[in-house]
């Protein structure tokens, strides 16, 4: 449908339009027609079946309604030779090439570059464009197509400005150039222009625009000869145009015609992949009925029933989508067009975190399930990556069973995030045990992966089922896989640390300090603070007096990476148990304290944290050991002082009972 009324201008209009299959490939079977089924002199100005087509024609003062005819077998007479003359119209297109040093470079592109990104007449009729409305502002050859109106004949000085080269051209004639890959600034000035005589009237405006990598400009300028300064060329300088409004989508003597819209929402650049979001509306149409189903059916996997949705694609490409509907007599119809997913710049959102975050909520909603191999490991990895634990760690299980099924093997990086999912974020360290366990028997003996699965599953016995002995078992088999891989010593320094952390449960200190000192031989790889192994410990209690726990907190485990014998000291245990009880985790506070007095009874600070525990066990209403660990300190310690001061703490606990 066209809204117009009678104006000095020609009228002219265009409308994009769906491409359905069965359709001629160039698009010479498209048609326009009014509503008195009078042909329309018109230009096909664009026309990609993974895209979409784009008409304008000749209109009518008095008529709104026009029909595009596309897909028939006698289109009848065809298109007039016929030119708008009127708005902006651009096109961009993927660059062949990675020259534009002259005119005669960017005629080899336009031979080459076939693969559009997309086409328009642009909203704002001005050629000042700062990326590319069609798709990725990278990689892309921008060709506009514009009618400027010349009201005075005379003189005029045309310049360009733009970020890289750029080409202007007027009836036929370049009248300025700036070829070559350069910043936009310095044309901003009109360093870059030519001269032309017009008469007065309208002119064809071609501008070609090469954009390779970084920033993009584009800007069109003028002025009457001799003028002071350049100035953009405005809408009003340029001939309008009316925008039609496609209402359906009909096919002739079918009661259901099924059809839909593409919309681009937004892209996100992740890792060496771009996320692409598209929105999907069920525009089909029927006869005295309702659609009553529908199933879309995406070449890549996923489906769905839902009226309008939005999914993502995990890469550029075409694909094909089908939707097949259904009214509630059981009449059927069934539409499939290619779809050209690439990313498309909306100029929206800069805030990234929010635009992944949206993301997320897409990735989320999708079945996962259905797509391809490939797919489905992004997304998963997305959503881990994301935070997404719950809605991830479905799909990365299921991806590395499909791995195993098809005789692949999966990355170790997948298998230790499900673990690690399972175990640590989800709380659920039982399937972690289980799932450990069986990737375990799938890899083969000296493989860095089965080191790496061993160092979580030995993590997993000792910390969370209190299995140090299958624990020390695991890490050893860990420990043998990796040496005779000769690879990985990061893993290696982290599996002796948990070997000394199981041997330290145990109470085998000479061991556990073996272990932490084969840890310690071996570089962390990472950058450090300068610090000693007092100075960590003294900068830990600073933060803890100052309350500062998010601090603390990060500096005990570099601390503790960088000098793993420190576990041993009784000095590492005695604050990590501080910074768990202001954690409000008696528990594990309990926990610290007893592991390093079981392992190193006569360590330095082992009073210390004899007093602590007792004074642990009493707030947790356990009076027998709270006496227990005082009494040790009485019969170990000489100070007359402190013993009078512990035995009062044994008077005050009272007597207990049976006693």
């Amino acid at each position: 449908m066209i809204r117009s009324s009678p104006a000095r201008d020609p009228l002219v209009a265009y409308v994009r339009f769906p491409i359905p299959e069965g359709c001629h490939p160039e698009g010479e079977d498209v048609r326009v027609v009014d509503a008195r089924e009078r042909p329309c002199p018109g230009k096909l100005m664009f026309f990609e079946p993974a895209l979409y087509g784009i008409v304008a024609f000749e209109v009518k003062p008095d008529t709104e309604f026009y029909w595009v005819y596309l897909g028939n077998q006698d289109p009848g007479r065809s298109l007039a030779d016929w030119e708008p003359h009127a708005g902006v119209f651009l096109e961009t297109r993927r660059i062949e090439g990675n020259r534009a040093d002259s005119w005669q470079d960017v005629q080899a592109m336009l031979e080459l570059g076939r693969y559009a990104f997309g086409a328009g007449y642009r909203p704002i009729r001005m050629i000042h464009d700062g990326f590319n409305p069609y798709g990725p502002s990278d990689g892309y050859l921008g060709i506009y197509t514009a009618y400027l109106r010349v009201s005075r004949a005379g003189t005029y000085d045309f310049s360009t400005a733009s970020d890289d080269a750029s080409f202007l051209w007027i009836n036929d004639k370049l009248v300025c150039q700036w070829p070559g890959r350069h910043k936009v600034h310095g044309g901003l000035q009109g360093e870059h222009q030519g001269t032309i005589n017009l008469p007065a009237g309208t002119h064809e405006l071609r501008y070609y625009h090469v954009e390779f990598e970084g920033r993009q400009a584009a800007m069109a300028a003028w002025r009457p000869h001799g003028d002071y300064a350049f100035d953009v060329i405005q809408e009003h300088e340029f001939t309008p145009i009316l925008e039609g409004f496609l209402y359906d989508l009909e096919e002739r003597d079918q009661a259901v015609t099924a059809n839909f819209e593409v919309q681009p929402l937004e892209y996100l650049e992740w890792g060496d992949r771009t996320l692409i979001a598209y929105k999907f509306t069920d525009r089909s149409i029927v006869f005295n009925d309702r659609i009553n189903k529908r199933r879309w059916k995406f070449s890549d996997g996923p489906s769905s029933e839902a009226r309008q949705f939005s999914r993502v694609f995990f890469s550029s490409g075409d694909h094909e989508i089908t939707l097949s509907v259904e009214d509630g007599r059981g009449r059927t119809a069934t539409t499939t067009r290619p779809l050209r997913v690439r990313a498309v710049d909306r100029a929206s959102s800069t805030d990234l975190e929010f635009i992944a975050e949206s993301f997320a909520d897409l990735v989320r909603s999708m079945p996962i399930d259905e797509l391809n191999d490939d797919d489905m490991f992004v997304a998963a990895d997305f959503l881990y990556r994301k935070g997404e634990y719950k809605a991830a760690v479905g799909p990365y299980r299921r991806w590395i069973e499909r791995q195993w099924s098809q005789g692949l093997r999966p990355t170790g990086e997948a298998m230790l995030a499900v673990a690690e999912m399972l175990a640590d974020h989800l709380d659920q360290p039982e399937p972690a045990l289980r799932f450990c366990r069986e990737q375990m028997k799938r890899l083969p003996e000296n493989h860095p992966i089965r080191a790496m699965i061993g160092l979580k599953l030995g993590r997993l016995q000792f910390e969370r089922f209190d299995q140090p002995d299958q624990a020390l078992v695991t890490l050893d088999e860990a420990r043998d896989a990796l040496l005779a891989a000769d690879q990985r010593e990061d893993v290696l320094r982290e599996i002796w640390i948990a070997r000394g952390d199981a041997c330290r449960a145990l109470g085998r200190c000479d061991q556990a300090r073996e272990a932490y000192h084969a840890a310690g031989s071996i570089s962390t790889g990472k950058q450090a603070r300068v610090y000693d192994m007092v100075s960590y410990g003294l900068m830990v209690e600073s933060y803890l007096k100052q309350d500062l726990l998010e601090k603390a907190e990060p500096l005990m485990e570099e601390w503790i990476e960088r000098f793993p014998q420190e576990r041993l000291t009784g000095y590492a245990s005695l604050l990590e148990a501080r910074l768990r009880l202001a954690r409000h985790d008696r528990d594990a506070a309990i926990i610290e304290l007893e592991t390093v007095l079981r392992c190193d009874p006569p360590a330095v600070y082992a009073r210390q944290a004899l007093e602590m525990l007792g004074g642990l066990y009493d707030d947790t209403f356990q009076p027998e050991k709270a006496i227990a660990a005082y009494q040790a300190i009485i019969d170990n310690y000489d100070d007359p002082e402190d013993r009078k001061r512990i035995k009062r703490k044994i008077e005050a606990l009272g007597p207990l009972p049976g006693r």
